[in-house]
């Protein structure tokens, strides 16, 4: 199969918009399905409503448009797309006072309604596509209660949803079985609770929506998230988000075993009309002068905005960042979804059309979606799609996510991997010029690919991603590289990271020392010519054993200060008795706030055996990881860590301990684990802990002698 034909299954023809028709339902929040998202609640029972029929429509003759602008999380974003179309591309929009207006419109598209249980959110799902099949929407009884009372059609229940299910296990079972085998067969939607934003494209497309955990330690849910997305056909695209009980790794994870890739689609509204403008959307390269070629014995910074990749980050302007008005003055490479051709082309050429000599449009991770291609049992459908799409872009740099948690320690990848992976984009995506990988930085410590004559491949050197963020990691990078020249240094900042303000003052700064700030070609224009001349031998940090050997001493003061302690508070925790675990529950012995899954709120298909065990050997991975770069030593594939800790036995007394947890994290599919093994490794961990002080503080007496 070509390219061409697999963009055609994955998406088909969308019917152009020709003239829209716009009602704002932003106001209309009832019965909220909860919160997500950020804490906020995700629709009401009305939008979801609109939503479907807006989807029944739109399939045919894309004409409903809705504003959700003063839902939480929006601003005036679907407004200024709505007057972006109108101008752009003169399509005539007829704006309605009255939602229920699109009734006497279009009520002809409507033939009855869905019943579903508000008190269990997740029913919604397979009513959304149980509605989209049979022209109903989906209703909650109050709500069906007052429509009945103006249209004839609220009467005819097409089916209901309430009292069917126990957990959302059995929803998402059932709607597997008997749904999914006629949804669309290349694309899935995976969203939590009720978001009404996406329903008009998932019924439009007859897509297969469910919610459920991805992580391995649920077990049963892990292994149904699987059977779901093996029941899809290739190249298969998920769309939607993650719940608040999956992290962000395994659910990415998941998906990229199983040949998938996904787009980040939390908040997605009008995908039905912004994938029918008529553009045709191609990013204008400049061409490098001589000088902007030409390399120094200087320092050379890169601003990356990151996030582009998901489709509601286009939608919302980056957060609003990209209106900013001081955007198009400050030298700032953007990250866009080059899916955004064939889903947004409006939107995409939007920013083309907007980015002035100061930006630098580039591809976003990994290449047509998120995913980690090196967990795909073939990576090349995936890799030469995205090749297809960087030739219609005419995008030429792009972020590259290599992640492992299956085999390596949290967001790392394994050296061989990526040495694999390498080689297949060199050789399968040619158009690309040059590489970044790690979203989360840490180019001090890795490795960087710059073999003469291919295209590079580095590692960003920070990230900056928290609100209020003043960029001292920028400092922190000039210093690791102290003296080294010519020093490269790629910073990877959020939209809800570093203001433009802080950037603007950064900026002003590094050029005050005399450093240059670049844009993402012109920084790899500049690598490329360093390389010529031989200057970038020992990598872009020539003095990474130092700066490793820097990190070990000070990740043993954190050691000594508090990280040692939270080790062995939750190993404690996990020695309480069985039954006093069970009804822990939301608070069970976690090491990290953000590293682990969280559990059910109510225990419904999940196992204490697999949340004790897996909290115990997440652990031990931690501490594993931990106490290597305290001894000098960056490690991040686990089996490597395991054999490191084989051999370490000859220096500490069964440290053997932390290898045989690691095997088991290894072989979690293959076994399972007793609360009894979990306690007893539990239990040699906690007491291997002082032995491990003495090791750490006998390596910080013989360095200072």
């Amino acid at each position: 199969m070509t390219t061409n034909e697999d963009i055609q299954k994955l998406y088909g023809t969308m019917p152009k918009v020709h003239r829209l028709v716009s009602a704002d339902i932003s106001r209309m929040k009832d019965e909220a399905s909860g919160k997500s998202y950020g804490g906020q609640p995700t629709g009401g029972a009305t939008q979801a409503m609109f939503a479907v029929l807006q989807g029944l429509v739109n399939r045919e003759d894309p004409r409903i448009y809705l504003s959700y602008s003063d839902f939480p999380g929006f601003t005036s974003f679907d407004l200024s797309w709505l007057d972006y179309y109108e101008k752009r591309f003169r399509i005539p929009v007829k704006r309605l006072r009255d939602p229920y207006r699109l009734f006497d419109l279009f009520g002809d598209y409507v033939q009855g309604v869905v019943l579903y249980d508000p008190k269990m959110p997740n029913t919604i799902n397979p009513a959304v596509m149980v509605g989209g099949r049979r022209s109903a929407l989906p209703v909650t009884p109050s709500l069906q209660r007052a429509l009945r009372k103006k249209y004839g059609w609220a009467s005819n229940v097409i089916d209901d949803f309430r009292g069917r299910f126990k957990n959302d296990y059995e929803i998402n079972l059932w709607s597997h079985r008997q749904l999914q085998p006629d949804c669309h067969r290349h694309i899935i939607w995976q969203q939590p609770g009720m978001v009404p934003f996406n329903y008009d494209y998932i019924v439009a497309k007859n897509a297969f929506l469910f919610c459920g955990s991805h992580n391995m330690k649920d077990r049963l849910e892990a292994a149904l998230a699987d059977r779901i997305y093996q029941a899809a056909d290739r190249p298969c695209h998920v769309m939607g988000w993650l719940d608040e009980r999956t992290v962000e790794l395994e659910y990415t994870g998941r998906i990229s075993k199983n040949g998938c890739f996904l787009t980040c689609n939390g908040q997605s509204p009008n995908l039905t009309i912004h994938g029918g403008i008529a553009a045709t959307p191609k990013a204008k390269i400049r061409p490098l002068a001589s000088a902007q070629k030409r390399v120094e014995r200087a320092v050379y910074v890169a601003f990356v905005m990151s996030d582009g990749d998901a489709l509601w980050c286009l939608n919302r302007f980056f957060s609003g960042t990209f209106l900013h008005k001081k955007r198009g003055q400050l030298p700032i490479s953007w990250e866009l979804q080059m899916l955004g051709h064939t889903l947004a082309p409006g939107m995409l050429q939007y920013y083309f059309e907007s980015m002035t000599k100061n930006n630098y449009p580039l591809a976003a991770v990994s290449g047509i979606g998120y995913t980690y291609p090196n967990l795909h049992p073939d990576p090349l459908p995936y890799l030469q799609l995205s090749e297809r799409y960087a030739q219609m872009t005419g995008l030429r740099h792009f972020y590259v996510g290599l992640s492992n948690p299956y085999g390596a320690h949290y967001w790392r990848d394994r050296d061989k991997e990526v040495d694999r992976m390498v080689r297949l984009y060199r050789r399968h995506v040619p158009s690309i010029k040059g590489y970044i990988r790690h979203y989360g930085g840490g180019g001090y410590a890795e490795t960087h690919d710059l073999d003469p004559g291919q295209a590079p491949v580095i590692c960003a050197t920070v990230l900056a991603g928290k609100p209020g963020d003043t960029l001292e990691c920028v400092d922190q990078a000039l210093l690791a590289g102290q003296e080294a020249r010519p020093l490269f240094v790629m910073v990877h900042h959020t939209p809800w990271g570093p203001t433009l303000e802080t950037l603007e003052k950064k900026i002003r700064d590094l050029k005050k020392q005399g450093h240059k700030v670049v844009l993402v070609d012109e920084w790899f224009a500049k690598l490329e010519a360093a390389r010529r001349k031989g200057w970038l031998k020992g990598g872009l940090y020539p003095n990474r054993e130092e700066i490793l050997a820097r990190t070990a001493r000070d990740s043993r003061q954190n050691w000594k200060q508090a990280t040692r302690g939270h080790f062995e508070a939750v190993l404690k925790k996990s020695l309480l008795p069985a039954s006093q675990l069970e009804r822990m529950v939301m608070t069970f012995p976690r090491i990290w706030g953000g590293g682990q899954p969280i559990n059910e709120r109510k225990r419904t298909v999940t196992r204490l055996e697999d949340d004790l065990a897996f909290s115990v050997l997440f652990t031990a991975q931690v501490l594993a990881a931990f106490v290597a770069t305290c001894r000098g030593h960056y490690l991040t594939d686990l089996a490597e860590l395991a054999r490191y800790y084989r051999t370490l036995g000859r220096h500490v007394q069964d440290v053997g301990v932390v290898a045989e947890c690691l095997t088991a994290f290894l072989n979690w599919e293959k076994r399972r684990i007793s609360i009894r093994q979990a306690q007893a490794w539990a239990r040699r961990l906690l007491a291997l802990l002082p032995r491990l002080d003495a090791d750490l503080e006998a390596i910080e007496e013989g360095e200072c002698r």
